[in-house]
């Protein structure tokens, strides 16, 4: 370990390493990459260049999460009507039923982990300050796009 790099901060890295592989092995009708995408594209018509912006991800990678999502009847794909390159995805009512079920379980399983801690409280109140500092560093990074559609489920 480098000397000048901070111990806890450190553990903190890794205990967030941790909850993510504690998160993708648990039984869930989607991935953590699945749901990632799902939750994003249940907000609403979001182009699919700018989704795989927002989460960090190649647009390949986003392409092939997408293709896999497409095939299970979880998403579809839509062209927009006013410019014909750009691509939308929106949930199918299927779609909608495994991200619902993916929340209640990664929910549980969160709550589940929460409750491990000494101070459930104080981690929860952590969690919502990691996720403010989370959407401030997004925003100025890549600002909510303004012609995001309204989300409705699709087939």
């Amino acid at each position: 370990m480098t000397p000048d790099l901070d111990p806890d901060l450190l553990s903190a890295v890794e205990a967030t390493l941790w909850l993510a592989r504690v998160l993708e092995r648990t039984e869930a009708p989607l991935t953590t990459s699945q749901f990632r995408i799902m939750r994003r594209a249940a907000a609403g018509g979001e182009r699919a260049a700018r989704l795989a912006e927002r989460l960090a991800v190649r647009k390949p990678t986003l392409t092939a999460l997408a293709d896999g999502l497409v095939g299970a009847g979880y998403l579809v794909r839509e062209t927009d009507k006013a410019d014909r390159r750009v691509v939308r995805l929106y949930l199918t009512a299927s779609g909608e039923q495994a991200l619902a079920e993916t929340e209640r379980i990664y929910t549980a399983k969160f709550t589940e982990l929460l409750d491990d801690a000494p101070d459930p409280d104080a981690l929860r109140t952590l969690l919502a300050d990691l996720e403010a500092a989370r959407v401030v560093r997004l925003n100025s990074t890549y600002p909510p796009s303004t012609d995001r559609l309204e989300g409705v489920a699709r087939a």
